[in-house]
């Protein structure tokens, strides 16, 4: 098979692993909603998003460093970063096991959750920290397919459980499955990379302070960005949560869920389509504008396909999860799908130009402003606020990344391309 061929065939299993992963979870949380009731679900969601977060604080992000410092060098200094990245998140660890425990004696979270949330925050930042590496080190197929898959599969068969025994779970019951699920994912990721880590070399002693903190740059800088693309759910509930009741949640978490389903058709295009278009926008082809208009009508094909499908399932599923009033605030979520088939991934071009500190501190401030905007919206108008919030921090997250990529680099990765070609915006 040559490595265009392997490429293209990772590319669509990692494809699939993400389908199967979103379906997976979304059945799970209609399932979960209809034995817990909007008020637990709403609850046990919100423990698995502030662990989800967790995981970012305990290993620092450093995972988003493993490609860059993993692809290069000498064996010693990839081994000396597997190292350092493990000390990373045992010392995050015991951040988050104080943090966990300060919350526990305010009252904030019952026992059984503060330990739910000490053991999954660590254990989801080695499993996500494992497949990263496992990737930059040349054997991404097993090791990522284990962290795309562990939580929504579990999920699943607990709820398939819960129903079948018509059992009511506490809400740390969720947060306490992923520290279960990731622990036994990571042992699978070690089984699967034994060979790889075998193959390093004994880390050195020490690395130079600046070494070090180079790396932690790397991870911090691109730590919003995760914000407010991959964990765009989590940091929603977490900013509505002081605002809204727990049966407000529930429905917001089924509702989060739901929407993103649509979001499926757009990422398998990006999935499919990005490491062409990085590699053209980092040697400056020609090429790269007809690439984009390629990526462009086929997310826009990919969304006009989902919504319709969405529109079939969403009844039924809202019947099935015991939800009432949640339609409209899909149809309004969904909009962020829809502005990521619009817009593109300004961010892919603007990082594979170099441009990854940019990319970094637009994040960072696109996440306080959909903060801002959910828990604003949600003291003004309830749960229909911090949707409009939501969506309206999405919407300002790709327009200032857009007009970044436009201005950096004078390419146009939006439907224009696609809908316009043959006329480029200039740059601003």
């Amino acid at each position: 098979m040559t490595p265009e061929w392997r490429r293209a065939a990772l590319s669509a299993a990692m494809g699939a692993a993400q389908g199967v992963a979103a379906a997976a979870g979304a059945l799970a949380a209609l399932l979960l909603s209809r034995q817990m009731g909007a008020a637990g679900f709403g609850q046990a969601m919100l423990l698995v998003s502030a662990a989800t977060l967790g995981a970012v604080v305990a290993g620092a992000n450093l995972e988003g460093a493993a490609i860059r410092v993993l692809n290069s060098g000498p064996a010693w200094h990839r081994a000396a970063f597997v190292r350092f990245n493990s000390r990373v998140i045992a010392l995050g660890s015991g951040l988050i096991m104080l943090v966990c425990a300060a919350a526990w004696r305010l009252d904030a979270v019952s026992a059984p959750a503060a330990l739910a949330l000490a053991a999954a925050a660590p254990a989801l930042a080695l499993l996500r920290a494992t497949a990263r590496q496992g990737a930059a080190l040349g054997a991404p197929g097993g090791a990522v397919a284990v962290r795309i898959l562990a939580r929504p599969l579990a999920f699943l068969a607990f709820a398939g459980l819960c129903l079948a025994l018509s059992l009511r779970p506490p809400d740390w019951a969720l947060a306490a499955l992923l520290a279960a699920a990731c622990g036994v994912g990571v042992l699978l990721q070690r089984r699967v990379l034994r060979p790889v880590f075998r193959a390093l070399p004994p880390a050195p002693r020490a690395m130079p302070g600046s070494e070090t903190r180079g790396w932690l740059r790397i991870g911090l800088v691109l730590a919003p960005s995760l914000l407010v693309q991959e964990m765009f759910r989590d940091l929603v509930l977490v900013s509505a949560a002081p605002v809204l009741a727990a049966p407000q949640l529930g429905l917001l978490a089924l509702a989060l869920t739901l929407a993103a389903l649509p979001g499926l058709a757009v990422a398998a295009v990006e999935i499919a389509t990005g490491p062409r278009i990085a590699r053209l926008a980092a040697a400056g082809a020609a090429g790269l504008p007809a690439a984009l208009a390629e990526a462009a009508r086929l997310r826009l094909l990919g969304l006009g396909l989902a919504l319709p499908g969405l529109a079939l399932v969403l009844a039924p599923a809202l019947q099935l999860a015991g939800a009432t009033g949640g339609h409209a605030l899909v149809w309004a979520l969904a909009a962020v799908p829809a502005l990521r088939a619009l817009l593109g991934n300004p961010a892919l071009l603007l990082t594979a130009a170099g441009h990854a500190a940019t990319v970094g501190g637009l994040s960072a401030v696109a996440a306080a402003l959909t903060g801002t905007a959910v828990a604003g919206g949600a003291i003004a108008w309830g749960t229909g606020g911090a949707v409009a919030g939501a969506v309206a921090g999405a919407g300002a997250a790709q327009a200032l990344m857009w007009g970044a990529c436009l201005r950096r680099t004078g390419q146009d990765c939006s439907a224009r391309a696609a809908l316009m070609p043959g006329r480029r915006l200039v740059r601003i």
